[in-house]
């Protein structure tokens, strides 16, 4: 298990300024969090802001670790042409950038763990605490993990101030002065092969129904995500957010980092996005691989995925259906990671080689062809693509890599816990690497290092059928009738 980023000389400094003995804390590379938690008690969220400057929404707030410590992150959107506010819910607006704040706090709280929220921007019901309070505990799992922190302790955090009774939020309720067009459909683009099979998807939904809108965006888009959004062919919102600069540099000096729900804050600002493009459907990419949590800690499951878990998306629908009138569902709910595959090898050619996968490669635009979600994007797409085309896309033959051993044991379930990535279930895994040993076996080709490798750890203890179910036997999602049978083909 990693430790967090303190050091021995990080207490030596702190404790000339700071009296840690007081606490009777013993110094060790498993504490700094319960130091950090007694000099920073409260955290709060002081403001939420908006305002419409040179065509576009400007959003900031205001976020202190008691006792001296302020943070200001911003976002923008591009509003469309001859946009008049007059047209629109001012409270709507108000409520869904107060609610983008509460999810940006969270990478600001996290430096750390403050016992006590104190929501100072904005009213909470009870209700809507509980459902924080939820986000915080199930999305920030993967941060706890790694920072050893004992997340299960009563009253470990506690969100406080600005709280509605349930009767005044049920008054309070915004509800829209106009409807959204029921035929338009916006798409956030990560630069992965699961949105461009979803866009696709619509693109011949729209091919059908001549009066279907789509419209993509995208947050601080990659280069692969513009190079998508452009071979699409949609017209392309492009969201701006600006972290404040002291957040990095607090991580350097030893503060607490780690994984936040960042698809949590996807599903905020996008639908933010929806309603001021007066676009009723936001659809969203999330696969029913990503249910699948990573480790069990403090006897909770840890999901590096859960703001993408199907858990999540039934939550965010109930809680913003009483503030926009937007329609938040992923279109491939049904799917598992391999079907997801399948599909993008059918219908993304001409995306083969725009399409990224990789955190580490982002700002190169290419595949690292060392990290989990390079392999496991590799074997996932092997099956359908084969060895030719899978090299021209990624460079290189992953399958010859055999210092890829550990990450792929990871993949498949034979050690402590699955990669802390965007990567799918086990047994996906297990069946991806079965599957490309069939392929070079049936073409009576020498299975390459890492293959040969791993044939013994697979051989006879994987179920090929191990595939999640087709779409049609499948309930658990949430996406309109009129569209399902879009995903049939496919399966």
């Amino acid at each position: 298990m990693a430790g967090s980023s303190f050091g021995a000389n990080w207490f030596e400094n702190y404790s000339n300024s700071y009296d840690v003995s007081r606490y009777n804390i013993p110094v060790t590379l498993h504490q700094p969090y319960i130091v950090l938690r007694q000099k920073h008690p409260q955290f709060f969220y002081h403001q939420s802001n908006w305002q419409i400057v040179g065509g576009e929404l400007h959003c900031s707030w205001v976020f202190e670790l008691e006792p001296d410590l302020i943070f200001k992150p911003k976002l923008s959107i591009p509003l469309p042409e001859a946009w008049q506010l007059h047209d629109f819910d001012q409270a709507i607006i108000d409520q869904l950038v107060f609610n983008i704040g509460m999810v940006e706090s969270l990478s600001y709280w996290k430096l750390a763990a403050s016992p006590k929220i104190v929501v100072k921007a904005g009213s909470l019901s009870e209700e809507q605490v509980r459902w924080w309070h939820e986000l915080l505990l199930s999305g920030m799992g993967e941060y706890f993990y790694l920072n050893e922190i004992d997340f299960t302790q009563e009253k470990f955090v506690e969100i406080v101030g600005g709280e509605i009774n349930e009767k005044d939020a049920a008054a309070a309720t915004v509800v829209s002065k106009k409807s959204l067009n029921p035929n338009a459909y916006l798409i956030p683009i990560g630069g992965g092969k699961d949105s461009i099979v979803t866009l696709e998807l619509l693109k011949l939904y729209q091919s059908q129904n001549p009066d279907i809108q789509l419209l993509a965006s995208s947050l601080n888009p990659t280069q692969a995500s513009l190079d998508v959004i452009k071979q699409s062919g949609l017209s392309f919102v492009n969201v701006t957010r600006q972290l404040d600069p002291q957040l990095l540099a607090l991580n350097q000096q030893g503060y607490l980092n780690g994984h936040t729900p960042f698809s949590a804050l996807l599903a905020f600002a996008n639908s933010l996005v929806a309603y001021l493009y007066n676009y009723q459907h936001v659809v969203l990419s999330n696969e029913q691989s990503a249910n699948e949590g990573n480790v069990q800690f403090h006897g909770q499951t840890i999901n590096h995925q859960y703001s993408k878990s199907y858990a999540f998306e039934r939550n965010f629908r109930q809680y913003i259906k009483n503030i926009a009138p937007v329609n938040y569902f992923s279109l491939l709910r049904p799917f598992s990671e391999l079907q997801i595959a399948g599909a993008f090898a059918k219908l993304g050619e001409n995306y083969f080689s725009l399409f990224r996968s990789c955190n580490r490669g982002q700002k190169t635009n290419s595949w690292c062809g060392e990290c989990a979600k390079c392999l496991f994007a590799w074997i996932v797409l092997f099956p359908f693509l084969g060895e030719e085309k899978m090299t021209k896309i990624f460079g290189q033959n992953l399958f010859e890599k055999l210092e890829l051993l550990p990450t792929s044991l990871d993949l498949i379930g034979q050690t402590a816990n699955k990669p802390f990535d965007c990567v799918g279930t086990y047994a996906e895994s297990k069946t991806a690497f079965v599957l490309a040993i069939k392929w070079y076996q049936q073409k009576n080709l020498k299975l390459p290092k890492l293959l040969e490798k791993l044939e013994k750890s697979l051989r006879g203890g994987v179920i090929l059928n191990s595939i999640q179910k087709p779409p049609a036997q499948i309930s658990t999602h949430f996406i309109p009738t009129h569209l399902t049978y879009l995903l049939h083909p496919y399966v």
